[in-house]
């Protein structure tokens, strides 16, 4: 029973396949190309900066400015993986001994939901955690000294107020 049944599920695979090669040739060359490159379906198209994204690297080019100013050094800006972003990470050179910092950049036009340091939650806490323990995997860097720190830009941009939160969680 079993024989049987296998037998007539590769019969039928086998009919299907035959009715795709078919159905391939008398395919257009626009279609054919598609069939050809698979992975062009699968590869990430750039998606159009909207506004919000635009004022939020506005934001980091701030909080990584001000940073510059007080001593530390740009490692990288905007770490992305499967848990989350790091906005920036940065070397506290100021010390005797130089500590990695990953910094969370929150920009608030005004407070009337709250303020940026209201709104790192524990589960923000947590994922950010998560990131950077790739990070430090990925960069093959083993138990550096390193921190997290929270910037709050608020009012406009062109005249920000900038609250520095060290060592924040």
């Amino acid at each position: 029973m079993l024989k049987k049944r296998l037998g007539e599920l590769l019969s039928a695979a086998a009919t299907q396949a035959k009715t795709k090669t078919k159905t391939k040739t008398k395919t257009s060359a626009t279609s054919q190309e598609k069939t050809k490159s698979p992975n062009l379906a699968r590869a990430k198209v750039a998606k159009p900066r909207t506004t919000k994204r635009k004022t939020g690297d506005d934001a980091e080019e701030i909080a990584a400015d001000f940073l510059c100013a007080q001593g530390f050094t740009l490692i990288e800006r905007n770490f992305f993986c499967r848990c989350g972003e790091l906005d920036l990470i940065m070397l506290d050179n100021r010390g005797a001994s130089k500590v990695l910092v990953f910094v969370e950049v929150r920009y608030r036009r005004h407070s009337d939901f709250g303020g940026g340091l209201e709104s790192i939650t524990p589960h923000k806490q947590a994922k950010l955690r998560r990131t950077a323990q790739l990070y430090l995997l990925k960069h093959r860097q083993k138990n550096p000294s390193c921190r997290f720190d929270v910037i709050c830009i608020s009012d406009k941009l062109q005249a920000p107020k900038i609250e520095w939160l060290e060592n924040a969680f």
